[in-house]
């Protein structure tokens, strides 16, 4: 009798549970669907990719990649589209088409170059993502052709990836009408984490805004340097500095002394050891109590990075500065900035 009472009160625990099992699996598989859906005919490209112009039948560029990729209508496609029709095994629709090998190829060996550049000195780039490229190179590999993502950095006036940046790729895409057909539905700004070798142009910097290394309240920074007005007006809120030190003067100096010394130590190759995530002692700015997150806010992008207080330096995995820790200790950030977060 006892049995068959917890057989009772145990079945619809276990239907219960065999449903939401069921449930888990179908939604798995549809994601997985989804995912091979979404590019199942292109090679990933790696890091410092540089696509073959001679083997290159076809560039297309899409808006940011949804869910689901809809190949039949790219915003350009330059090159031959009859040969990528056949490739690709689709009909193309693309917005606008410029055919021939002239721009196609101006535009890879571009690319190329601005790929090789980039591994030379290991940089590592801003990651925006305005868009999407596919390279459609039959023959080189099993699959179509390549695919990357793209972006604009038009406070820099680049065109970039984490793998590369380069100002004539820029000057081409304006040429062609490809740029406004990218940042058609870009928000009017956005933050992107700066790359390894970034640095700040200050006449294109509105303001520096520093935070706790662990806060995620972009109202509250701890200081905000520069022009608040204006920065509140790109960003499209209110923002409520503890320390606030308006016009440029202060906001010149600090970039200044980041560049001078971004570059110093860009020359050197220097970087910190790269276990760096073991919080060794040789670094303060290691431990979490030292880090702290900078933005640097242009027209257009808010450039935002981590970095650390050292006992005489301002640093990060590449650069240190004994003026900028100078000039945070006049302003006072040094103290706030090791000041542990109201909870």
């Amino acid at each position: 009798m006892w049995k068959s009472k917890k057989s009772y009160y145990l079945w619809p625990g276990c239907l219960i549970l065999a449903i939401f099992s069921i449930c888990l699996i179908l939604a798995l598989n549809y994601i997985r669907k989804v995912e091979k859906e979404s590019m199942p005919d292109y090679v990933e490209a790696g890091l410092y990719f540089s696509p073959p112009a001679k083997k290159t039948t076809a560039i297309l560029f899409y808006p940011s990649l949804p869910v689901k990729m809809d190949t039949h209508t790219p915003l350009v496609l330059i090159g031959d589209k009859e040969q990528a029709e056949k490739i690709m095994d689709v009909p193309l629709e693309p917005k606008k088409i410029i055919e021939g090998r002239d721009w196609l190829e101006k535009i890879i060996n571009e690319y190329n170059v601005a790929t090789g550049r980039a591994k030379e000195k290991e940089f590592y780039g801003n990651k925006t993502n305005d868009g999407f490229v596919l390279f459609i190179t039959p023959g080189i590999t099993s699959k179509k052709g390549y695919s990357a993502h793209i972006g604009i950095d038009e406070d820099e006036n680049t065109v970039c990836n984490r793998g590369m940046e380069s100002g004539l790729l820029k000057k081409y895409f304006d040429e062609i009408g490809l740029t406004n057909e990218l940042l058609a539905d870009r928000p009017k700004f956005e933050m992107v984490y700066a790359g390894t070798h970034f640095t700040p142009k200050l006449e294109k910097t509105v303001s520096i805004l520093l935070y706790h290394v662990d806060s995620n309240d972009m109202n509250t920074p701890v200081a905000l340097l520069g022009d608040k007005d204006l920065t509140e007006k790109l960003m499209g809120h209110s923002l409520n500095p503890k320390i606030l030190v308006e016009g440029r003067e202060w906001l010149g100096k600090i970039i200044n002394a980041y560049n001078i010394d971004r570059q110093e130590f860009e020359d050197k190759k220097f970087h910190h050891d790269p276990n760096y995530l073991k919080f060794t002692e040789k670094h303060k700015f290691i431990n979490k109590e030292g880090r702290f997150k900078i933005v640097f806010a242009a027209n257009r992008l808010g450039y935002k990075k981590v970095m650390g207080i050292e006992d005489n330096t301002i640093c990060d995995l590449y650069m240190e500065s004994d003026k900028l820790k100078t000039y945070f200790d006049e302003l006072g950030l040094t103290k706030e900035l090791l000041t542990e977060k109201p909870k």
